[in-house]
């Protein structure tokens, strides 16, 4: 997918052999000519505690459809199952745009300021990492004008708008959940996604920096020094003599070790790996998708990326 960066509706060409399985970190949207009431009752309230979160009222779904539909003309938006806790997001689909494979969909994501995407990071990402690992992101622009609550009133009643890629697999999450009844040998694919996470871990030392070429730092790398100050005050009195040491130390450890790309977030939700196939039978197709069932498809959920030491 090529990457998009800039605040344009442009669309992404989406590869991915596994179509079915496609799936997102998302929320859901109201879909074409809907009403906001009957969008809150399909997603049992996702949206609505997503908007609460950030201090918006219920009308801003409809602000939020009349985006989409203003950015991708001929898209439609859809009803997406998964939800982030920092983000509400929904899928455009189109069957007749020429640059989506098939007719594919979008993943459109809305996050306030204070969880917004640093794309900058994310080009970081997929040059270390590759397209393949990393999904493509760009920036749409803020949404803003939005009714807020009493408590929202402060945040200026914006949210934040990127287009993503969406990638195929599912989550690590659900593949514990569902490949042993599947048949699928969980210890053989446990190696299999232990070696590929290791094949990333290996890609970001090769792609380190030297600090002197980190620009800006992130939220982890801006505040080193004071979690370490704090972590010593929360520790047992006989460790806090070394943690005080390593503050102390902290600053020829940024100089001396390199800078890598790390993820921020790697938890098994975010990880996305081959299904275990279903159905009976031992067909040669059958077989070759479970020699990969758990093998690694993708990361996603880059939002808390950053440069880091290497190993800190």
């Amino acid at each position: 997918m090529p990457l998009i960066t800039s605040n344009r509706s442009q669309v992404a060409d989406v590869n991915d052999d596994d179509n079915d399985d496609a799936r997102n970190s998302a929320g859901t949207f109201s879909p074409s000519g809907s009403t906001t009431s009957s969008a809150l009752q399909a997603d049992d309230g996702k949206v609505a505690a997503f908007l609460a979160r950030c201090g918006l009222k219920i009308s801003a779904v409809v602000a939020v459809h009349e985006f989409v539909a203003a950015r991708f003309p001929g898209y439609e938006a859809a009803p997406a199952p998964f939800q982030g806790y920092c983000s509400g997001s929904g899928s455009a689909t189109s069957g007749e745009d020429g640059n989506v494979r098939g007719g594919g969909s979008l993943l459109v994501q809305f996050r306030p300021r204070r969880h917004a995407i640093d794309v900058g990071i994310c080009v970081d990402a997929r040059g270390v990492f590759g397209d393949s690992v990393v999904p493509g992101v760009g920036d749409l622009g803020a949404l803003s004008g939005l009714e807020t609550t009493d408590a929202g009133a402060r945040n200026g009643g914006e949210l934040f708008a990127y287009v993503l890629e969406r990638m195929g697999g599912v989550s690590l999450t659900e593949f514990r959940a569902s490949s042993a009844a599947l048949g699928a040998d969980a210890r053989a694919c446990r190696r299999r996604v232990v070696a590929d996470l290791a094949v990333v871990f290996v890609n970001s030392w090769r792609g380190r920096r030297d600090r002197r070429d980190i620009v800006v730092k992130g939220k982890v790398g801006g505040s080193l020094r004071w979690r370490v100050e704090a972590m010593a005050e929360g520790l047992p009195r006989e460790f806090r003599r070394v943690a005080r040491w390593a503050a102390g130390e902290l600053a020829e450890l940024e100089d001396t070790l390199p800078w890598v790309v790390t993820h921020g977030d790697l938890v098994p939700d975010n990880i996305l790996v081959h299904p275990a196939p279903c159905g009976e039978g031992d067909d040669g197709a059958r077989l070759r998708r479970m020699e990969r069932a758990g093998g690694l498809v993708g990361l996603i959920d880059w939002a808390e990326a950053e440069w880091l030491p290497f190993g800190m």
